[in-house]
C-alpha cells in the first residue's frame, strides 16, 4: 500500500487492519452453523466470470443489538472477580504469616495493596483503552513558529515542527538563474494568518490557516504570452546570426534569453498571481511537543500550486 501522500498513514493502516480482522470474524461466524459445519454459499459461474457469493450476516428484527457499554462491563467482570479472589487469598496469607511471625503485618499488607492496585490499573487500561497523559503548550504556537520560519527562510527550524517530514526541499539551491528567480519570488510571497480557534482533542489538534503564495499555474499563461512578445522584440533588434542556426531554427541561447526576459517581465507583476489557500492543519502531540502533520494542500501551496 502506498502511503507517502496519505495524511495519517499509521492511523490509516491501523484502521485497515482492524476492519479486515472484524470482517474475517463476521464472515466466519456467518459461514459456520451452530454445530460447526460450513454453510458457505457455492461459487457460481456466469458467462466465464466466476462470482463468489459472500454471505452477509443479517440482524433479525427481534434480535437486540448489544450495547458497547455492556461489552465493557462483561469484559471487566471476570478480571474483577479474579482480582478480588487474589486479594482475599493474599490478605489471608499475610494474616497467617503474621500470626506465625514470618511476615511483618504492615509490609505484607502494603505489598498486597500495591500489587492489587497494579492489577486494577491493568484492567482499566484493557477495558477503557489508552490512558493519555496531559499535554503541555499551545498548538497555535507551533503553527505560528512554523510559518514564521517559512516566511523568514529559516527552513531548518521549520522542519523541526513537522511530524512526518524532515525536509521539504525548500532550501535546495538552484544553479539556473531564471529558475532561482522564480523560486525566490515564490518564497518571498509566503504569508499566513490563523483562522478561528484551535480545536484540541486529547493528543491531537486542528488549526485553520490562510496561506498566501505565488501561484505558478496562474502565471503560466501570461508567461507564455510574454515569452512570445520578447521573441518578437528580440527578432527586430538582433541580427540573424544571433537568432537562427544553420538549419534556420532558433538558437537555444536565443530562446533562453527571450525566456529570461519574459520571466523578469512577468515577475515584475507577481502580486497579480498571488493565491490564497484555506487549510485545516492537523497536529499531534509527540515527545512533549505539538507537531504538524503535513497535508497535500500544504505541500501544494509551498510549491507554488504545482
Amino acid at each position: 500500500m502506498f502511503t507517502e501522500n496519505v495524511r495519517h498513514p499509521n492511523s490509516m493502516l491501523a484502521d485497515y487492519c482492524t476492519l479486515m480482522c472484524d470482517y474475517a470474524q463476521s464472515t466466519r461466524s456467518a459461514r459456520l452453523s451452530p454445530d460447526g459445519s460450513s454453510t458457505e454459499s457455492p461459487v457460481i459461474s456466469t458467462e466465464d466470470t466466476v462470482i463468489s457469493q459472500v454471505p452477509v450476516s443479517e440482524t433479525p428484527g427481534d434480535t437486540e443489538i448489544a450495547d458497547p457499554a455492556d461489552n465493557k462491563e462483561n469484559s471487566a467482570a471476570m478480571p474483577t472477580i479474579f482480582i478480588c479472589t487474589i486479594f482475599l487469598v493474599a490478605i489471608t496469607s499475610v494474616i497467617i504469616s503474621s500470626a506465625r511471625k514470618k511476615t511483618k503485618p504492615v509490609s505484607g499488607i502494603l505489598s498486597v495493596l500495591f500489587a492489587t492496585a497494579a492489577l486494577v490499573l491493568c484492567v482499566i487500561g484493557a477495558v477503557n483503552g489508552t490512558i493519555f497523559t496531559r499535554t503541555e503548550g499551545d498548538p497555535r504556537d507551533t503553527v505560528i513558529a512554523f510559518f514564521e520560519s517559512i516566511v523568514s527562510g529559516d527552513y531548518d527550524t521549520a522542519y523541526n515542527y513537522l511530524s512526518d517530514y524532515s525536509d521539504l526541499g525548500l532550501d535546495i539551491a538552484v544553479k539556473d538563474e531564471v529558475s532561482a528567480s522564480m523560486i525566490n519570488a515564490l518564497h518571498s510571497s509566503y504569508a499566513f494568518e490563523l483562522v478561528d480557534d484551535c480545536d484540541t482533542d486529547g493528543l491531537s489538534a486542528r488549526q485553520n490557516v490562510k496561506i498566501r503564495y505565488l501561484d505558478f499555474n496562474r502565471m503560466s499563461e501570461d508567461l507564455l504570452k510574454n515569452t512570445n512578445e520578447c521573441i518578437r522584440m528580440m527578432v527586430d533588434r538582433l541580427s540573424k546570426k544571433e537568432i537562427y542556426n544553420e538549419s534556420g531554427e532558433y538558437l537555444d541561447s536565443f530562446i533562453a534569453s527571450a525566456y529570461a526576459e519574459a520571466v523578469e517581465l512577468t515577475l515584475s507583476r507577481k502580486e497579480d498571481y498571488f493565491s490564497y489557500a484555506f487549510l485545516g492543519l492537523d497536529l499531534v502531540y509527540r515527545n512533549d511537543l505539538w507537531l504538524i502533520n503535513t497535508s497535500p494542500e500544504l505541500l501544494t501551496a509551498l510549491s507554488g500550486g504545482a
